[in-house]
C-alpha cells in the first residue's frame, strides 16, 4: 500500500519569481533550488534594471563570493546585455529566448525600443566597468576610495591568509606561559595544551564579535598548584602505607562483606580492581593519577554501594582514599582553571592582539577588509558612509547570499536600506559552508526582514525522472533539513524541453530511473561495520562505472545518440583521501579517473619532493642530496637500484670516502647529469634546465605509472611554470629560489593563491569532493559515501549557535551546560551534512546512484535522518532523537522505506521516481530498469512489506578499457636494457672528464680527432648541442664555428683544445653522403626551412605488447636483434608514446629523420661499419627505437599532406658521430625502415 503523506504544510509556498513581471523595488529574495537558472535570473534582473529602471552598469552592484563566480556571471551579463542589444536593434526579429522577446514586446508599447537599443549599446560598450565583485572586492573597493572614513591604512599589504600571524601569536603566548612556570604547572598545562593546540582553538573561533565564550575566565585562586601536589603526594603515601600493610584483609573485607549491593560491587570485578590498585599504590604507580577503579574504594563510594538499612564495611583504609580523592579533586580543580584561562587568552588574543599585530606589520587580510568596513558603517561616520554608497549604487545583486555570515548581511543591511533595490538570491538548501564562516542563521533572520520572498520553481539541468526522483526523496520527510523554516518545495521539469528533442539517457533505447540508490545486502551480523562497507561499496561502484562503460562503448547505454563514456561520469566523496584511492581503483580497473580538487599546488607530493632535486642539481658534488634527488617518485629509483649505485664502505676522512660517495662507473654518468643540469640552471634559467631533467630522468613516464599520474605531471609541470616566474620576476639564482619556494611550502600564502590546475579530464571520470561539486552538473553521478560524516570523539571546544538567545553564536570550554551546547552543535552539523546531500544529489543531469546499508554510524548519517527522524523531534535534541530512532531500522526496514518513497513518488510525480536494488556480492546489480519500476530487484517485483527471496543477480559482463599511460622508448626497454641507469648517454663507459688543457695539449689540438673526444653522458649532450644549433649548410662559417665553441665552453670543454676535432665532425656531417633508393644527397644540400631539429612527438597506441613489437619486425630481423626483442618486458600500453627527434629533414620529395649517437665503440674507423654497427644497434633496441621514430614521422607527414603515402618517408637514419667520415661513405650511417602499427 503506499506511503501515507507525511508532509504538512510547515512554510506557506512563496510565490513562484516572475522574471518579466516581479517588482525592482525593495529588498526582495530569491530562493533558487538547485538547476532551476539562478545566474539566468540574475543576468535577466540586471537587464530588467538598465532598460526599466533606466541604470547604468556603474550604478548596479552585482556580489558573489568566489573569483570563478564573478567571473561567470560577468560573462552571463555581458552576453545577456549583447543579445539584448541586438534584439532591440532589429526589433521585428525573431528572439529565441521568451523572456527576452517578451521583454522587448512589453518596451515596444512604450515607444521607447530606439532609446532602450542606444542605452544597451552604451551599457555592453562600457561593460569593462561594470560593478561586479567578490565579496572582498567589493569591501576593498569601498575602503579604498573612502580610506578616510574607513580608516583603511594606505600602505597596508594585502595578504591572503592571517593563520601565520595567529600560529605566531599563539607560539608566544605558550612561552609567556611557560617560561618561568614550575614543573606542576608545567604537568598542567602538557600535553592538554601546547602551541598547536593553542593555534586549532583559535581558528575555532567564529569572526563575529557577538559571539559568547562560556565558562567565562576563571580568578586566580591564589593557590600553588606545587602545595596542592604535595598535599596529593602526601595522601597518596599514606594511602600506600596502609594498602601495603593492610592489603589481605581490605580485599576480604569487600569480598566477604553481606552488607554491599553486588550490583555495584560485583565478585567477578573485585579482583580487576585489586590489580588496578596494585599498580597505582605499587612501586611504578604514579601517585598523581589514580586507576580508574581506586573510586570505589572511597568510603563515599562504598556508603553509597551498601544495601539499604546497612551499614557500609568499615577500615582506615577507606577513609584514607577520600582524603586522597578530595586532594586530587582540587589538584584537578586548579588545573583546570589555569588550562581554561590560557584557552580565553588564545581567544582574547584574536579580536585584541591580532589586529595590534597586523597594524605593526603593515598587514591586513581578506577578512579584515570586512571587518573594516563594518566598524565603518557602525562608528560614529556610518549613516554618511553608508549613504554615500548607497548613492552610488542604486541596486545591488547578491548571489549565493545563502553563504553569508552576521558580519557581511549587516554591512549589506546598513547600506541598503528598506527603501533601496536589493536583491538577496540563494538557496538555504546548499549552504554547506559553515566550515568558512557562513552562518544559515543570519540567512534565515535575512529572509524575515525582506519585503518579498519567490522561489524558482523549474529544473532547467535535470531530467524528469531525476527531477522526480529528488522530489520523491526530499518530500518523504516532514522537515527533510530539520528545520522547519528551511522546507523543501518540489519543483518541475521545464515544459516541451524533454519533449522537444533533449537528449535523455536510455539503455537499449530504454529510459532509465533517474535516481538510483544501490543498498548493501546484510552480512552475517545484520550490521556493516564501516570499513568493509566503504569497501564493498567501493568495489561495487567500480564495477558498475566500468560496466557502463562497456555498455557505452558497445552503443547500448546512450546519451541521446552518443555512447556513455568514462568523462560523462563524476564521483563525489567526502574526503580527498577517499577520491584518491577511488581513482586508483579505477585506474585498475582500465578506466581513466582524474581527482578534482580544490587545493594548494605547494601542499602537492611533488611540491615536497621538488626541493629535493632542485637541492641536488643546485649542489651536484653531494653524493647524500642526489641520493635523496634519485629516491623521489620524480625520478622513481627504487631502493634497490639505488643500492647498487651507492656502495657501502664506512664513510670518513680516514678512508677519504665522503658519506654516501658516489662510487661505481655508473654513478660517473648519474653526477653528470645533475652537474650538466647544475650548469644549465645558472646559465640558461630554472625552466630549461627543468626541461633537461624530464627529459634526461624519463619523469613523463615515471609519473604517468602512478594511477593519478596524469594529475601528477599537472603538479609538476605547474611547479615549474611557478619556478620559472619567480625567478624572472626577481632575478632570483638558485639559492634564492630553492628559499623561495621553501617559504611557499611551509604556507606563509594561503592556499588558494596558487590553487591545483585540473588535469586533462575530457575522457576520464571526475573524482571531487561533494563541497567542490556544488555548482557544477555532470550527466552521470555516482555517491558512494554520502552516508558518512558526523562528528567523532570529545572537541576541545563545543560551537553552536542558541536557539535560547535569537540563535547568538556560543562556543562552549566546558561550562555546566557542554552537553546542551554539544547537542546543538551536532544538529548543526547533521543538519548540514544533509544539505551537503541536497547538493551531491542534483548535481546530475541524467542520472545519479546512491549507495547505502545497514551501516553501523558512530553518529546518524544524514540519509538515516532524512528517512526516520521522528517528526516531532526538538531541535535541541535532534541527535539523541535521531540516534534512538536509527537503532529500530533494520535491512528489511531501510529497503521497506525507500520503496513506500517509490511508490509515493509514482503517485505524486507521474513519469518516474526512484529505484531500489540490493547490490550483489562481488557482482554488479546494474538496476536496468524503466523509470517506471521502483520495486526492489530481487528476482520478482516485491510488494512492499511482503516476503522478499533470494537476490537474483544478472550477469556481471566488464570489458575494461585498459590502464592510460604515456610512455616512451627507454619505457618500452628499460626492464630489458642492461645499460647503465640515470640518464646515461649511449655509452656509459668513462666519465666524461676532459684531459687538462694546458699549453702543450693546446699546441696537439690540431692532431686530435672526434675519437679522442671523451666518453659518457655529458660529452654526448655536448655534441646534440652543437649540432642543434649549427647550419649544416654552411659548416666551417663563423656562425658554425661560433656554435661549436660555445658549445664545448658550456659543457666544460676548452674549445681550444678540442674546437677542430669537433669541427672536422660537423663538417663531415654535413657532407657525408647520404644514399637512399638511388637518390644522393647531403645535409649540406638541404636549406634550413627543410630542417626540423628536435622535433616532440606523441602518438596513440592501443594494446601495444611486446609480442605486437615482435610481430612488427617479423621474419625480416637478424637473429641478434630477435634475441634482444624476446628480452622485452613491459605491460600492456593504452595510451601515448612520446620522445623527441634529434632532426627531421626532406630532400626533395622525401622526408627523413637522424638520431645522433656519440658512443665509442672503438679507436678505428672499421668500428663504425658493417657488421660492427648491426651488432650495437641491436644491443640497444635501435631499430625498435627506428621504428618508433619513423611511425611518428609517417603520422606528421601524412597529417601535413594526407596524399602522401608511407612511401614519402625514407629511413631512419642513425649517424655514429665518431666514425662519420665525407671520404668513406657510408661509414657511420645506419639505415632502419621499420614501423609500427599503433592502432
Amino acid at each position: 500500500m503506499p506511503m501515507p503523506d507525511r508532509r504538512r504544510s510547515i512554510m506557506n509556498h512563496p510565490p513562484v519569481f516572475d522574471l518579466l513581471h516581479s517588482p525592482l523595488d525593495g529588498r526582495i529574495l530569491i530562493e533558487a533550488s538547485a538547476g532551476t537558472g539562478k545566474t539566468y535570473t540574475i543576468a535577466g534582473l540586471y537587464l530588467r534594471l538598465v532598460i526599466e529602471a533606466d541604470l547604468g552598469i556603474e550604478e548596479i552592484l552585482v556580489v558573489t563570493f568566489t573569483e570563478a563566480a564573478t567571473a561567470e556571471l560577468k560573462d552571463r551579463i555581458r552576453r545577456r546585455l549583447q543579445d539584448a542589444e541586438a534584439a532591440f536593434e532589429r526589433p521585428e526579429a525573431p528572439v529565441a529566448d521568451p523572456f527576452l522577446s517578451q521583454l522587448r514586446d512589453r518596451m515596444r508599447e512604450t515607444g521607447a525600443a530606439g532609446q532602450i537599443a542606444a542605452r544597451l549599446r552604451e551599457a555592453a560598450a562600457g561593460f569593462d566597468e561594470a560593478a561586479i565583485f567578490t565579496i572582498h572586492g567589493f569591501c576593498n573597493r569601498i575602503l579604498t576610495e573612502n580610506a578616510f572614513e574607513s580608516g583603511v591604512l594606505f600602505d597596508s599589504k594585502l595578504v591572503a591568509d592571517d593563520r601565520d600571524l595567529v600560529e605566531e601569536m599563539m607560539a608566544d603566548l605558550w612561552r609567556k606561559r611557560i617560561h618561568g612556570a614550575d614543573m606542576a604547572e608545567v604537568r598542567a598545562l602538557y600535553p592538554a595544551l601546547n602551541p598547536e593546540k593553542l593555534h586549532d582553538l583559535a581558528r575555532k573561533r567564529p569572526s563575529r564579535p557577538d559571539i559568547r565564550i562560556t565558562p567565562e575566565a576563571p580568578e586566580s585562586s591564589g593557590v600553588s598548584l606545587a602545595d596542592l601536589e604535595k598535599e596529593v603526594l602526601a595522601a597518596h603515601k599514606d594511602l600506600r602505607r596502609e594498602w601495603r600493610q593492610h592489603r589481605d584483609e581490605i580485599t576480604a573485607l569487600l569480598e566477604s562483606s553481606e552488607t554491599l549491593n553486588r550490583k555495584k560491587y560485583n565478585q567477578k570485578s573485585l579482583p580487576g580492581w585489586f590489580a588496578g590498585m596494585d599498580r597505582f599504590l605499587g612501586p611504578g604507580g604514579d601517585p598523581l593519577s589514580p586507576v580508574d577503579q581506586f573510586a570505589k574504594f572511597t568510603a563515599s563510594a562504598l556508603a553509597g554501594g551498601t544495601k539499604k538499612n546497612q551499614v557500609p564495611p568499615a577500615h582506615p583504609f577507606f577513609g584514607l582514599a577520600d582524603a586522597y580523592a578530595a586532594a586530587h579533586d582540587a589538584l584537578i580543580s586548579a588545573r583546570s582553571g589555569i588550562l581554561l584561562e590560557l584557552r580565553h587568552a588564545a581567544l582574547r588574543a584574536i579580536p585584541d592582539e591580532l589586529p595590534r599585530r597586523k597594524q605593526e606589520a603593515g598587514l591586513h587580510s581578506y577578512d579584515d577588509m570586512l571587518t573594516r568596513l563594518y566598524l565603518a558603517l557602525t562608528g560614529p561616520g556610518g549613516v554618511r558612509l553608508a549613504a554615500a554608497i548607497r548613492k552610488r549604487y542604486a541596486a545591488s545583486l547578491i548571489d549565493e547570499f545563502q553563504d553569508t555570515d552576521a558580519v557581511q548581511y549587516e554591512i549589506f543591511r546598513r547600506i541598503f536600506t528598506q527603501d533601496s533595490r536589493l536583491f538577496l538570491i540563494g538557496d538555504p538548501k546548499q549552504a554547506i559552508y559553515a566550515f568558512r564562516g557562513a552562518d544559515i542563521f543570519t540567512y534565515l533572520k535575512a529572509r524575515k526582514e525582506t519585503d518579498h520572498a519567490f522561489t524558482l520553481d523549474r529544473n532547467w539541468r535535470s531530467e524528469p525522472a531525476l527531477v522526480h526522483g529528488i522530489n520523491a526523496l526530499f518530500s518523504s520527510s516532514r522537515r527533510p533539513f530539520l528545520r522547519e523554516d528551511i522546507p523543501f518545495y518540489p519543483v518541475r521539469p521545464p515544459d516541451g524541453k524533454w519533449e522537444e528533442g533533449a537528449p535523455r539517457l536510455t539503455l537499449d533505447e530504454r529510459p532509465l530511473a533517474g535516481l538510483q540508490f544501490q543498498i548493501l545486502p546484510p552480512p552475517e551480523k545484520k550490521i556493516w561495520n564501516t570499513p568493509p562497507a566503504r569497501q564493498a561499496i567501493q568495489e561495487a561502484m567500480i564495477s558498475r562505472i566500468a560496466d557502463m562503460v562497456w555498455a557505452g562503448n558497445s552503443g547500448r547505454l546512450r546519451i541521446g545518440t552518443t555512447g556513455v563514456r568514462p568523462g560523462d561520469m563524476a564521483v563525489l566523496v567526502r574526503s580527498r583521501r577517499q577520491g584518491r584511492d577511488i581513482q586508483r581503483s579505477l585506474s585498475r580497473a582500465g578506466v581513466p579517473a582524474v581527482m578534482q580538487a580544490a587545493g594548494d599546488i605547494f601542499q602537492s607530493r611533488e611540491a615536497q619532493e621538488l626541493p629535493r632535486i632542485l637541492a641536488a642539481v643546485e649542489q651536484p658534488g653531494q653524493g647524500s642530496r642526489i641520493k635523496a634527488a634519485l629516491a623521489t617518485d620524480l625520478m622513481g629509483w627504487t631502493a634497490g637500484e639505488l643500492s647498487s649505485l651507492f656502495h657501502d664502505l664506512p664513510a670518513g676522512p680516514e678512508n677519504g670516502i665522503p658519506e654516501n660517495h658516489l662510487s661505481k662507473k655508473d654513478a660517473d654518468a648519474v653526477s653528470e647529469l645533475f652537474f650538466s643540469l647544475s650548469r644549465r640552471w645558472r646559465r640558461e634559467g630554472v625552466l630549461s634546465m627543468i626541461w633537461e631533467l624530464m627529459e634526461a630522468g624519463d619523469i613523463p613516464a615515471h609519473l604517468m605509472r602512478f594511477p593519478d599520474g596524469e594529475r601528477r605531471l599537472t603538479n609538476f609541470s605547474h611547479l615549474a611554470e611557478l619556478l620559472h616566474q619567480a625567478e624572472t620576476e626577481s632575478r632570483r639564482g638558485p639559492s634564492a629560489l630553492i628559499k623561495w619556494f621553501e617559504e611557499r611550502r611551509s604556507g606563509h600564502l594561503r592556499r588558494e593563491e596558487h590553487p591545483l590546475r585540473l588535469e586533462s579530464d575530457e575522457n576520464a571520470v571526475k573524482i571531487l569532493t561533494m563541497h567542490i561539486s556544488k555548482g557544477l552538473e555532470y550527466p552521470i553521478v555516482f555517491c558512494p559515501f554520502s552516508w558518512g560524516g558526523g562528528s567523532s570523539g570529545k572537541p576541545d571546544a563545543a560551537v553552536c549557535h542558541d536557539p535560547d538567545n535569537d540563535f547568538l553564536p556560543v562556543m562552549d570550554l566546558g561550562s555546566g551546560d557542554w552537553n546542551r551546547h554539544d547537542e546543538l552543535k551536532n544538529s548543526e552539523i547533521l543538519a548540514e551534512n544533509l544539505r551537503l546531500l541536497y547538493v551531491a544529489l542534483t548535481r546530475a543531469k541524467h542520472l545519479c546512484v546512491v549507495y547505502w546499508g545497514k551501516i553501523k554510524e558512530q553518529t546518524p548519517s544524514s540519509l538515516t535522518s532524512l528517512l526516520f527522524m521522528p517528526e516531532d523531534a526538538d531541535w535541541s535534541r535532534l541527535m539523541s532523537e535521531v540516534k534512538a530512532a536509527a537503532k529500530g531500522v533494520d535491512h528489511d526496514r531501510l529497503l521497506t522505506r525507500l520503496m513506500e518513497i517509490a511508490a509515493c513518488g509514482r503517485e505524486k510525480f507521474p513519469g518516474g521516481t526512484l529505484e531500489v536494488s540490493e547490490m550483489g556480492t562481488g557482482k554488479i546489480d546494474q538496476g536496468l530498469t524503466g523509470c517506471g519500476e521502483c520495486a526492489v530487484q530481487r528476482g520478482e517485483a516485491s510488494v512492499p512489506g511482503g516476503p522478499m527471496e533470494d537476490l537474483v543477480l544478472p550477469e556481471c559482463r566488464i570489458n575494461p578499457v585498459p590502464a592510460f599511460r604515456v610512455t616512451s622508448f627507454s619505457g618500452l626497454t628499460r626492464k630489458a636494457d642492461t645499460r647503465a641507469r640515470g640518464g646515461a648517454a649511449e655509452n656509459a663507459a668513462g666519465n666524461g672528464t676532459a684531459p687538462a688543457a694546458g699549453a702543450s695539449a693546446a699546441e696537439d689540438a690540431a692532431k686530435r680527432s672526434i675519437l679522442d673526444f671523451p666518453r659518457g653522458a655529458r660529452p654526448g649532450s655536448c655534441l646534440h648541442y652543437i649540432l642543434e644549433r649549427v647550419d649544416f649548410c654552411d659548416p666551417g662559417g663563423t656562425a658554425a664555428r661560433e656554435a661549436v665553441r660555445s658549445g664545448l665552453a658550456r659543457y666544460g670543454y676548452d674549445p681550444e683544445v678540442w674546437a677542430d676535432a669537433v669541427g672536422r665532425m660537423v663538417d663531415a656531417a654535413a657532407h657525408a653522403e647520404i644514399r637512399d633508393d638511388g637518390r644522393v644527397f647531403r645535409l649540406a644540400d638541404i636549406p634550413g626551412e627543410d630542417r626540423l631539429c628536435e622535433m616532440p612527438f606523441y602518438f596513440p597506441v592501443r594494446d601495444l605488447t611486446p609480442g605486437t613489437i615482435r610481430a612488427a619486425f617479423g621474419g625480416e630481423a637478424p637473429p641478434s636483434l630477435s634475441a634482444m626483442l624476446n628480452r622485452l618486458e613491459f605491460p600492456v600500453v593504452n595510451g601515448y608514446i612520446q620522445g623527441f627527434i634529434d632532426l627531421v629533414f626532406r630532400a626533395g620529395d622525401r622526408w627523413y629523420l637522424i638520431d645522433w649517437k656519440s658512443s665509442h665503440l672503438g679507436g678505428q674507423p672499421g668500428d663504425y661499419a658493417g657488421v660492427r654497427l648491426a651488432e650495437v644497434m641491436a644491443e640497444h633496441f635501435y631499430p625498435l627505437q627506428a621504428a618508433i621514430y619513423r611511425t611518428a614521422l609517417i603520422r606528421y607527414v601524412k597529417r601535413r599532406s594526407p596524399s602522401l603515402s608511407e612511401d614519402s618517408v625514407g629511413p631512419a637514419l642513425y649517424v655514429f658521430l665518431r666514425g662519420i667520415s665525407a671520404t668513406r661513405p657510408p661509414a657511420g650511417w645506419f639505415p632502419c625502415y621499420g614501423r609500427l602499427d599503433p592502432e
